[in-house]
């Protein structure tokens, strides 16, 4: 009997995700398919991801929005998270990512987007605890600069 293959943990295993600081987290499309540009420009579905990016703070008080960028695949988030009761990182992208979703299906009922196979979001998603001045400082310039540098990506396609 074959065992399955068994998944990486990609959290701090002695972090509270609810704890005061700021975060960095990526998320992706289920594949890395390109939902949310279309010729190198942000598209009506990338619109959509960017409107409840800018919604975070208004569903969750305690998150102040530093950097965010919506990329053709994927979506980058810098925030700083005021330490609050029942409020974590996770629970944050798992109320994102649930929300998006059904705006997504809302979309492809209205024949606005096609529609995905399986899922919309790839599982769980990438965090990065800020450790300093410096790394915040880096994780700025590096969200800002990444849609320049799109056309360097291995999901990048030239239209």
């Amino acid at each position: 009997m074959s065992e399955y293959p068994k998944r990486k943990i990609v959290r701090l295993s002695c972090y509270d995700y609810g704890e005061t600081g700021y975060y960095f987290i990526t998320i992706c499309t289920h594949l890395k398919i390109c939902r949310f540009w279309d010729h190198g420009s942000i598209n009506p579905c990338g619109q959509l991801i960017s409107r409840r990016v800018q919604a975070l703070p208004l569903r969750f008080p305690s998150l102040e929005l530093d950097q965010a960028a919506v990329m053709p695949n994927h979506v980058h988030l810098l925030f700083y998270l005021q330490r609050q009761e029942h409020i974590s990182v996770t629970k944050i992208m798992n109320w994102f990512k649930t929300v998006t979703t059904n705006d997504y299906i809302r979309g492809v009922r209205a024949g606005i987007f096609q529609p995905y196979q399986d899922r919309f979001w790839q599982r769980s998603f990438y965090d990065h605890v800020v450790r300093d001045e410096q790394d915040l400082q880096y994780i700025r310039e590096y969200i800002v600069n990444n849609p320049i540098k799109w056309n360097l990506d291995r999901y990048y396609e030239p239209t």
